[in-house]
């Protein structure tokens, strides 16, 4: 079989000491037709020189140093400084299987498919805890571009994770990369992403190890920590939404989207309403005018993530934007 290039990008963010672990893994990979490509986004910790010291001792590594841009924008200017075609990510604090990308290639171009994609195992500390299986059989199953779509948008056994994916680049081309947005930036880009692929190859082997470590922003509990991730968290939900919401083809998930985006809208905007100062000045209203816009039924309304209080919210919410916004943090004080 003829070898193809593949890119690895890798952000790196105050990682010195968990990037070496990563860009170990990735050198050491069974498929050799690699090159990887380390993008310093303005780290302090030493992480910079680190970067250079790796790249030093292997010619497939490449260092772009910059001002910090954070992890999106940082993931596009990867994109667009990789010339393979196919490309993959890595984040700088996770490690992967030796095989992952020998299979995933060869599964690729077997198939002729546009996405690649395997389990993930997270990692707590030393501990890992599977979301499936314990097993490596190396098999995967082909899927059309519908049903990859509409895997990827129900969120049971598919995630819109960067990283457990291999792309051809070309999947990538005017798509748009949220700036700033530190958490659920993958789920404002990837329905995009696959909205273009023809076909997707999925393995359930867990070849990606996800490390859930103290300081990463998924992790950030401080108070205003909290309330920028449900900021994100709205926007993306609300963006993939909008987009989903523009294609026919794609109507049977729709229920499901619609139940999801008004649940985690409601939970924005009660929070906007209770805590505006946290939140931008027009953001209420722009929360409130798009949850009222979707088209929504009794029979869409999915019990798992619209609960009894937000189909009460919701139903306040559509009597008076105004009064809800006043009220709300008051009732939820005497509710306490």
């Amino acid at each position: 079989m003829n070898s193809k290039t593949l890119t690895v990008i890798v952000p790196c963010y105050n990682v010195k000491g968990y990037l070496r672990k990563c860009v170990e893994s990735i050198a050491n990979q069974t498929y050799k037709d690699i090159s990887i490509l380390l993008i310093d986004d303005g780290s302090t910790d030493g992480t910079s020189s680190l970067c250079d010291e790796i790249a030093s001792s292997d010619k497939r590594i490449k260092v772009i140093h910059q001002e910090n841009k954070g992890s999106s924008l940082t993931r596009e200017i990867g994109i667009n400084n990789s010339t393979s075609e196919f490309v993959t990510f890595v984040d700088s604090d996770d490690w992967i299987h030796p095989d992952m990308y020998q299979h995933m290639m060869d599964a690729l171009i077997n198939e002729n498919a546009d996405i690649a994609q395997c389990g993930v195992c997270d990692m707590w500390g030393d501990t890992p805890k599977h979301r499936y299986q314990d097993i490596y059989n190396n098999i995967y199953t082909t899927y059309n571009h519908i049903d990859s779509f509409c895997k990827l948008i129900e969120e049971k056994e598919w995630r819109s994770y960067f990283w457990n994916k291999i792309y051809r680049r070309q999947l990538f081309e005017n798509v748009q990369f949220p700036a700033g947005r530190g958490l659920d930036e993958d789920t404002s880009v990837m329905h995009q992403v696959f909205h273009h692929a023809k076909s997707t190859v999925y393995f359930k082997d867990e070849y990606y190890f996800y490390f859930h470590r103290q300081g990463s922003i998924c992790m950030d509990d401080s108070l205003e920590g909290k309330f920028k991730k449900y900021y994100d968290r709205t926007n993306a939900r609300l963006e993939r939404y909008l987009f989903v919401a523009q294609y026919p083809e794609y109507k049977s998930i729709m229920p499901y989207l619609k139940s999801i985006t008004i649940s985690m809208c409601i939970a924005g905007l009660r929070l906007a309403a209770k805590y505006p100062t946290y939140f931008p000045k027009n953001f209420f209203n722009y929360l409130s005018s798009n949850i009222l816009a979707i088209p929504f039924s009794k029979s869409e309304m999915d019990p798992e993530w619209i609960s009894k209080m937000k189909k009460i919210e919701l139903r306040y919410l559509r009597l008076s934007p105004a009064l809800y916004r006043h009220t709300i943090p008051l009732i939820y004080k005497l509710l306490k």
